[in-house]
């Protein structure tokens, strides 16, 4: 059941709702539901919200995962149900569907869904555990040739930063139809989203909450960016409206990451870290698994994971300087000052941005 402090709307959590709402209603994503490819013929609101609120069973998978019915309202559904899961499971759930009406009439003109039976990404049915739906908010996306995912720590390095960037021009340069995935968290994933908004990528945001626990608070411009450079935007959950983030539900979303994506890039991981849990995920699914280092990682907690990755076999993201410019400031001489000058003019005017550590990163122009 949810808490009392789940059911109230008020407060800090209703502010960052409203914003959110905003953000997506400037950034033109209201979506007529009538027309929308995402909502399926068979099943309402109602029933997606039941199948995202069922426990997580990895029995249910081993067996053969939710394709091994036709879906709710079929002759086989209800023994299906109570093969996997308990009377008391399905009653809460069926609550927690019932207590989403609410939500429903807030976000009903910005949220669709789809399921297992109907459309559903090609490549994320290959997955061992593909969730039974989807909540998509934002554009809608197909299945392209190539999607890559750019994950990494939440403290990245500034050299990392400027990799997170690089990797993804380069990989927009050898594939004009690249979508990139990461999961909106701070850090390498805001980087990677801000990067493929520079690079005009089309992107995926996967979440490890309902649409109503959109966050962090400080990654919410990043859809308004991407509708004012005309760049496709995506949320993507597995989870209901109402369900915040948890201890459980980020590792579910690092699946979907990786489940989306054929490559997966990990910038900067410490050995502990839902970078590596992601970067497990690929591996495990037989997918592509690249990974970056450099030496002012070394540094003991900064990216052993990633160097780990690394030694067994994961291939190494490595950049020219047309990707990679970094730049420090020249130093001072009283002739000749050209250099100064120049650094100067382009720090004013906006041509280079400090990445910290005394680094600067060259704008394509």
């Amino acid at each position: 059941m949810f808490s009392a402090a789940q059911k109230k709307a008020g407060g800090a959590e209703k502010k960052r709702n409203e914003c959110v709402l905003s953000y997506l209603k400037e950034s033109g994503y209201a979506v007529n539901s009538k027309t929308s490819t995402f909502i399926p013929s068979c099943l309402d609101f109602r029933a997606a919200f039941f199948l995202s609120s069922m426990p997580y069973r990895k029995r249910l998978y081993r067996d053969g995962g939710w394709l091994r019915t036709s879906g709710p309202g079929s002759p086989e559904w209800e023994g299906f149900l109570h093969e996997y899961f308990t009377r008391d499971e399905i009653k809460i759930s069926q609550e927690h569907a019932q207590s989403h009406s609410t939500v429903f009439q807030t976000l009903r003109r910005q949220m669709r869904f789809t399921t297992i039976w109907e459309w559903f990404p090609e490549i994320l049915l290959q997955i061992f555990d593909p969730p039974p739906v989807l909540f998509v908010m934002g554009d809608d996306f197909t299945d392209p040739a190539q999607r890559i995912s750019v994950v990494g720590t939440r403290s990245p390095a500034s050299v990392s930063l400027l990799a997170a960037r690089a990797s993804i021009a380069r990989a927009r340069d050898e594939n004009p139809g690249i979508v990139v995935v990461s999961g909106f968290a701070r850090g390498l994933d805001r980087e990677a989203h801000l990067g493929a908004i520079e690079n005009h990528a089309p992107q995926i945001a996967v979440l490890g909450s309902g649409f109503c626990h959109i966050g962090p608070s400080a990654n919410l411009d990043i859809p308004q960016l991407a509708a004012k450079k005309g760049t496709p935007f995506t949320f993507l959950t597995e989870f209901p409206p109402a369900l915040p983030g948890s201890r459980d539900s980020f590792p579910r979303r690092n699946r979907i990451i990786a489940g989306l994506s054929q490559d997966t890039y990990i910038i900067q991981a410490p050995y502990k870290s839902g970078a590596m849990i992601t970067a497990r995920y690929a591996l495990d699914e037989g997918r592509d698994v690249s990974a970056f280092d450099h030496e002012l990682l070394q540094k003991p907690g900064l990216n052993e994971g990633a160097r780990s990755l690394l030694e067994d076999g994961a291939g190494r993201l490595e950049f020219s300087g047309e990707y990679f410019r970094i730049i420090t400031e020249p130093p001072y001489r009283k002739s000749p000052q050209n250099e100064q000058l120049e650094f100067w003019e382009d720090r004013l005017s906006g041509r280079i941005e400090p990445l910290g550590g005394g680094l600067y990163r060259k704008i394509p122009e």
